[in-house]
């Protein structure tokens, strides 16, 4: 398997086509997946339709989605592996169409934005264009213009069924066990070409935690100080416990803010490197990881720590998903949002001690979250650059 160009036509005269792949191919992320979080941040009420929209079936789902959603294609995380690779084909000659299970408003808003595509085959109300359905989409493309060969771009296990039908199979940063199934299942006649690096999700899933995002959870650590009780072990283990419980509970709010702010965390210039918001975790990893994390925070109070520090978990957990989901940090309810939950953190650290917070702890824990607050919405936003710009034509 390698990378390779391919010339301008088929050997008959004919141009060359090659059908590129949007979700994980073009881009390094699944917009229906992104933009269901994006309808759930904008119109909370409109999650409990998701389940009866599915009864629609996926491309009923999606049409619904993408009625109330609009994306905007300057932020999307583009593989710049992919575009460098198609501009290039481009230019020698190859007809390129973008092929994809996305929603028709929001492939045509790509291939608006990057003037690179002839046509848009994508998925319609009563069509789902992945897999088989694709598969025939593309055939019926090729034979209503008489063209014999046809090359794809594509990264997951769906498109076997297209690349076995193809001259060419370019496949974008493939796992080994995709490469296993591409050895096992694709006929010898078809080309395959790699394009990028595999994926590592394990290490990406590994920094979507944010370890760095554990420092508030120090004031766990407050009623402890300030106790005295620094030489009793068991007073301090319960509170390194109390400190992990808090970190895992965290870490799973983390996930869940990032998968909210996936278009915000793009336009700024650190945060734009987060595993989801560039594209190196897959999106479908989320949901586990927070239901995950969470629960193995609950786990850890409820069977080392008093159920006083439970309750505070559980207060703390709730109350953040909450404010991920319907408060800006920004606006005045939101600083009040983050200073209950520094209030929660204080009674974490306490109720693991088996004691109350005092009034000094509370002075201290007041104190510092508004200068925190006030800090943060005093600091001049980033500027808003989009991740990647219209290539030339």
């Amino acid at each position: 398997m390698s990378e390779v160009a391919i010339p301008g036509d088929d050997g008959q005269g004919k141009p060359c086509v090659l059908f590129v792949d949007l979700d994980g191919s073009l881009v390094t992320t699944d917009l229906l997946f992104e933009h269901v979080f994006v309808l759930i941040k904008q119109k909370p009420w409109c999650a409990p339709l998701l389940l009866w929209w599915l009864r629609l079936g996926r491309a009923g789902l999606k049409d619904e989605v993408a009625r109330r959603v609009t994306i905007d294609p300057t932020t999307l995380p583009y593989n710049d592996a992919v575009l460098t690779q198609i501009q290039q084909l481009r230019d020698d000659g190859t007809l390129l169409v973008l092929a994809t299970a996305a929603p028709r408003a929001w492939a045509d808003a790509v291939a608006n934005h990057l003037g690179l595509f002839e046509a848009v085959l994508a998925t319609e109300p009563g069509r789902n264009l992945k897999g088989l359905g694709k598969l025939n989409a593309i055939r019926a493309f090729c034979r209503d213009r008489g063209l014999v060969h046809l090359d794809y771009l594509g990264d997951a296990a769906p498109d076997i069924v297209i690349w076995s039908n193809a001259r060419r199979a370019y496949v974008v940063s493939p796992s080994r066990q995709l490469v296993r199934r591409l050895q096992k299942h694709l006929p010898p006649s078809v080309e395959v070409c790699l394009l990028g690096p595999s994926r590592r999700p394990l290490l990406a899933a590994i920094n979507a935690l944010e370890p760095a995002g554990w420092l508030k959870n120090l004031l766990v650590f407050l009623p402890w100080v300030l106790s005295g009780r620094w030489n009793d072990p068991s007073a301090a283990g319960s509170v390194i416990l109390a400190f992990l419980a808090m970190g895992l509970a965290t870490s799973s709010v983390g996930i869940l803010q990032s998968l909210m702010e996936l278009a915000t965390d793009r336009l700024h210039p650190i945060r734009r490197q987060r595993s989801f918001a560039s594209g190196q975790l897959p999106l479908t990893w989320g949901p586990p990881m927070i239901v995950g994390l969470m629960s193995a925070s609950l786990l850890l109070a409820a069977t080392t720590l008093p159920v006083t520090t439970l309750a505070a978990v559980i207060g703390f957990g709730s109350l953040a998903m909450m404010a991920a989901i319907l408060i800006r940090e920004s606006s005045s309810l939101g600083m009040l949002i983050t200073l209950l939950l520094d209030f929660l953190r204080l009674q974490v650290g306490a109720s693991a001690l088996h004691t109350e917070p005092t009034a000094a702890m509370i002075i201290i824990v007041t104190a510092l979250s508004l200068t925190l607050s006030g800090l943060r919405r005093a600091s001049p936003p980033s500027q808003a650059t989009p991740h990647h710009s219209r290539p030339a034509s």
